[in-house]
């Protein structure tokens, strides 16, 4: 008798909750993009800014030791969890380094804002809940309030540990494997929740 494939356990990442807001500000915002963005917003690809973002980090803004926290629609990362992602799975990202400043002016350790680059279309929406919409331009896109259920596709997945949902971007899923990968490291700031 063949043994039945276990179906792994996929999770929508985020970050924790917390008290305290990021104590983290971007100082030069209006030279990252193209005529100026009014406000730091992902407008563009990581990798078209025009120059590394500056970032002030100060503790009476908030936290500022946490390893992930959400940054505009990016992840404004440590270099312990940019080296995790990059070991469980290389491909899914684009990182850009930041210039981090104390407020008296002194350079303090690297950060980096990370994109997940991975867009898969692998949710079975035949054995799922998900509602489907129809945007003003014609294009598809799933409209998600937690409720949902989601089942996905293995043959789609594949090999992959992480990726962004392709018709609802904003929801970035992993499996079991970074997940763990995160808890080892002792990561502060990233949380998961349970999508299986």
């Amino acid at each position: 008798m063949r043994s039945e494939v276990k179906k792994r356990k996929l999770y929508t990442i985020r970050g924790s909750t917390a008290s305290r807001a990021s104590g983290f500000e971007v100082l030069n915002g209006d030279k990252l993009v193209e005529g100026g963005a009014a406000r730091y917003l992902p407008v563009v690809p990581l990798q078209d800014y025009l120059e590394r973002p500056v970032f002030l980090a100060d503790a009476k803004l908030g936290r500022i030791h946490r390893d992930f926290e959400v940054y505009s629609g990016y992840w404004l990362i440590s270099e312990q969890m940019k080296s995790v992602l990059q070991v469980v799975d290389s491909r899914a990202f684009v990182f850009l380094e930041c210039d981090i400043r104390s407020p008296e002016g002194t350079r303090q350790p690297a950060r980096w804002l990370c994109d997940v680059v991975r867009v898969l279309d692998a949710v079975d929406e035949a054995q799922s809940t998900v509602r489907v919409g129809i945007s003003d331009n014609g294009g598809k896109y799933y409209r998600l309030d937690g409720s949902e259920k989601l089942v996905f596709k293995e043959s789609v997945i594949a090999g992959a540990h992480v990726f962004r949902m392709k018709y609802f971007e904003p929801r970035i899923m992993c499996d079991e494997e970074l997940k763990r990968a995160c808890k080892l490291a002792d990561l502060k700031g990233v949380s998961f929740a349970d999508q299986s």
